[in-house]
């Protein structure tokens, strides 16, 4: 019975997911593109690519509740509260507004947008990988009105 219980405490104990797997402090990083269709104002359409401006930081991950909060504080002292549900390996955030600054191409000028940010990704060992969805209403690049078509937007974080 006792060997039972050791056994039991064992197995719980190196359980690695849920939201104690996901819980602490880590560096992060936030890199990629948003693809978008644009309006000339004469009516003419093209595809452009916009880098999203690289970010880095602190993350922290922690249960709130029956949910589990995660924060951000970029190097620029931006801070971001996300709500998040953790399921085994799995973490994925609710939809949230916020400004993000990006780069086209030939434009040397860095634009600030406001988006909707939906993360989605997982956890292995001491690294989480997320796909970070970027959508938005049109948003102007010049004189030119922009759409968001697709996005590949990734963050990496890693324990500290």
């Amino acid at each position: 019975m006792m060997m039972a219980a050791v056994l039991l405490i064992v197995v719980t104990a190196c359980k690695k997911e849920g939201p104690e797997f996901f819980r602490g402090r880590y560096g992060y990083s936030v890199s990629g593109t948003i693809k978008c269709e644009c309006t000339t104002l004469e009516g003419d359409t093209e595809q452009r690519t916009f880098a999203v401006a690289d970010e880095q930081g602190v993350m922290h991950i922690e249960p709130h509740g029956s949910q589990m909060v995660m924060t951000t504080k970029d190097i620029g002292g931006g801070v971001t509260v996300f709500d998040a549900t953790v399921s085994g390996t799995e973490i994925s955030t609710k939809p949230l507004a916020k400004r993000i600054k990006v780069r086209s191409g030939g434009i040397l000028s860095t634009e600030e947008i406001d988006v909707t940010v939906e993360c989605s990704g997982y956890k292995s060992n001491d690294l989480i990988v997320m796909e970070m969805k970027i959508s938005a209403p049109d948003f102007k690049d010049g004189e030119i009105v922009c759409k968001i078509t697709e996005s590949d937007v990734k963050c990496v974080a890693t324990a500290q």
